[in-house]
């Protein structure tokens, strides 16, 4: 997609993956949405969800980047030993920075989640949800 086709004035919700792609720099187009919410051209909305989810996955990407886990097992690794997760301040940086954008942070209720399903099944989107250590997709 052509970041640079959104409209000025768009309203969206950034998912964790445009947080991560940019963190990562992996993506010119996440960096450029984010550059565009920064300057106010982007009106842009994140969950809590979001941001938890952000959090965790630069965790991990940090423990393995810092070759203290191995990317196989570093749930489990992280999970026996917490003085490694205690060691980690990289993940926290970078998700403080990103709060200083001007995001409207909000959460997501029933009545979001309930209304969505239409959404889904008009644009086919994916939806994927992790309860209880299964898999709902």
């Amino acid at each position: 997609m052509d970041t640079n086709a959104i409209p000025p004035g768009t309203v969206c919700l950034i998912d964790a993956n445009i947080f991560i792609y940019h963190l990562g720099g992996r993506s010119e187009d996440c960096t450029s949405v984010l550059c565009r919410v920064a300057r106010g051209e982007i009106h842009a909305y994140v969950t809590t969800i979001v941001i938890a989810e952000v959090l965790h996955r630069r965790m991990v990407g940090e423990a393995i980047e810092n070759a203290l886990v191995s990317q196989t097992h570093a749930l489990k690794k992280l999970k026996a030993d917490p003085g490694i997760v205690s060691s980690l301040r990289g993940y926290v940086e970078d998700v403080e920075k990103l709060l200083l954008l001007p995001l409207r942070i909000t959460e997501v209720s029933a009545a979001d989640i309930a209304a969505s399903h239409q959404l889904r099944r008009e644009h086919g989107l994916h939806a994927e949800t992790r309860l209880g250590g299964h898999r709902y997709a």
